[in-house]
């Protein structure tokens, strides 16, 4: 379920910029004006992604909510972290960060109720940014139930006002065969 969230999330990222809405300025890097009440700051990675020379950053943002964390007798964790996950990118301009993105469509949350073996698929992956782009990695890994494990990176960068998917990355592994198979693709 949630591979096929990340797909169906990938063309929210690629064509619409109407997520985009206007951020507050900031002279300082502390990320924290940008943290709704009731909200976390999970990951945030900082790098050019627009190529005009300024460290822009990606926050992961993760709401905060105890209504939505669920006791489990099953097998895996006690307790579901099912709180949405924010992805926030800000454009750092002569002024200060200005917000270019904000969704939470796209990344998954800590847990899932349908596979509560799943590890969090942030937990060994996440956001980075590299030579003007943005990665965005999830790792797939059941602590029972299950014997491959995965990863899927996915790769943008911004041109025409938007965020367009230029490459993904697939990585299977089996853990009692140790078969493994890897690809790559350029959009």
């Amino acid at each position: 379920m949630l591979k096929s969230h990340a797909r169906l999330a990938l063309a929210t990222l690629c064509i619409a910029p109407g997520f985009a809405r206007a951020g507050l300025a900031s002279d300082t890097v502390d990320f924290g004006a940008y943290v709704p009440e009731g909200w976390v700051l999970l990951q945030r990675a900082q790098g050019d992604l627009n190529a005009d020379g300024r460290d822009d950053a990606v926050l992961v943002l993760e709401k905060n909510d105890p209504l939505n964390r669920r006791r489990h007798s099953g097998l895996g964790a006690n307790e579901l972290n099912l709180n949405p996950r924010r992805l926030l990118v800000l454009f750092r301009t002569p002024g200060g960060y200005r917000s270019v993105l904000s969704t939470d469509r796209f990344l998954p949350p800590e847990d899932d109720e349908q596979s509560p073996c799943l590890a969090d698929p942030l937990g060994d992956g996440g956001v980075t940014i590299a030579r003007n782009t943005l990665r965005i990695s999830f790792d797939y890994w059941l602590s029972c139930g299950g014997w491959e494990t995965s990863g899927d990176t996915y790769t943008f960068r911004y041109q025409q006002a938007r965020f367009r998917l230029i490459g993904r990355d697939h990585r299977a592994f089996m853990r009692n065969s140790g078969e493994g198979s890897e690809y790559s693709v350029n959009y």
